[in-house]
């Protein structure tokens, strides 16, 4: 199976490639910079439609995860929702126009609202699954939502098979001494403020879920583990354990 990987030089995006490299696949890369490891590489501008439909030809399947990844670097806020959400109709609209039957589109939990946020919003209750409203208000959180729903409509009108999966944030090498010192925080039942006021109180609709496990996420991820059999290998706990 040839799987496309956008973005795939970027800092997911390598380990994907090599990940599915290691399970057989033939990857091709789809980047504007070339890979570190040797797979096939097609350089693409993926806010250009034609270029992208090119890229995909011959491919069975995309894993788009090219986006610039947060609005704290040097580029434009206008930037940041334009270039992602371009880019995420131009690998919808592609992967129909060359027949690519599945996109897996790399999402964020800032496209829930509670990720990259201008305001604190808390949630409705918890765990937070599927069903609960999304509040995503500045620009990275729009982009990634945004890619979101077009991938559910085009599911809808051209049955194309989508994945859209939240990643919470990922801990990179660049990000050790943070992970690890919110994950001791986590352990010693340190909280960044209280939660107070008319409306402070959340529902949890599930007490078993943290029953279960104490230190589960806020984000109900139990599909993962229905579907994809997937389960996290780490967590605060296990931190110590843990090669960036």
């Amino acid at each position: 199976m040839t799987i496309a990987v956008t973005g795939g030089s970027g800092a997911i995006g390598s380990y994907v490639c090599d990940d599915l490299s290691a399970s057989r696949h033939r990857v091709t890369c789809l980047d504007r910079v070339p890979p570190l490891s040797d797979i096939e590489f097609r350089m693409v501008d993926l806010n250009q439609l034609d270029a992208t439909r090119h890229a995909l030809q011959e491919c069975d399947q995309v894993v788009h995860l090219a986006a610039i990844p947060d609005p704290f670097g040097d580029d434009s806020l206008e930037t940041v929702i334009g270039n992602n959400t371009v880019s995420s109709y131009s690998v919808f609209e592609a992967a129909r126009l060359t027949g690519v039957k599945r996109v897996v589109y790399g999402c964020s939990e800032s496209s829930t609202g509670f990720g990259i946020h201008h305001v604190k919003l808390f949630p409705e209750y918890l765990p937070i699954d599927e069903d609960h409203p999304v509040w995503p208000h500045e620009s990275y959180s729009l982009s990634k939502h945004f890619g979101e729903r077009i991938g559910a409509f085009y599911a809808k009108a051209f049955m194309t098979e989508v994945i859209s999966l939240r990643y919470m944030w990922v801990w990179t090498k660049r990000a050790e001494e943070s992970a690890r010192r919110l994950a001791r925080a986590a352990l010693a039942g340190n909280r960044p403020e209280k939660i107070e006021g008319f409306g402070a109180y959340i529902a949890v609709r599930d007490p078993e879920y943290f029953d279960a496990n104490p230190y589960a996420s806020v984000f109900d991820i139990r599909k993962a583990k229905r579907l994809l059999d997937w389960e996290p290998e780490f967590g605060c706990h296990t931190i110590n354990n843990m090669e960036f």
